[in-house]
């Protein structure tokens, strides 16, 4: 079971902050998104502490239910998408692979399917 999922904040400018800001610093940066992905309605779990109570790990891995993943995207600077392919088609051959790719000079990505052939 996951918990403490924090909640993805979306906003049509990238996030600021310095050290002298009054917010929650750092994890702003982590926990925003381009509203473009609002739809999604996204919880991020942390790999360290939160709220002083560890994340909980199978081995290396936070165990998810079985349908739990539908589809994976690719980053904009992703170099792995062969070793993702070979372990969909091993594992998960109905999950589908897309790839974002930024928009120039905007706080905005365009989603892509990737061929799996």
């Amino acid at each position: 079971m996951i918990e403490r999922a924090r909640p993805v904040r979306y906003q049509e400018t990238y996030p600021e902050w310095t050290p002298l800001a009054v917010t929650d610093g750092p994890l702003d940066l982590v926990l925003t998104k381009s509203k473009d992905w609002a739809y999604e309605r996204e919880f991020r779990i942390l790999g360290s502490l939160i709220d002083g109570v560890p994340t909980k790990l199978d081995g290396n891995f936070v165990r998810l239910p079985g349908d739990a993943l539908t589809g994976i995207i690719l980053g904009c600077e992703n170099q792995d998408r062969n070793e993702i392919l070979e372990l969909l088609k091993a594992y998960a051959p109905t999950v589908a692979l897309r790839r974002a790719t930024r928009v120039p000079n905007y706080y905005r990505l365009t989603i892509t399917d990737e061929s799996v052939g």
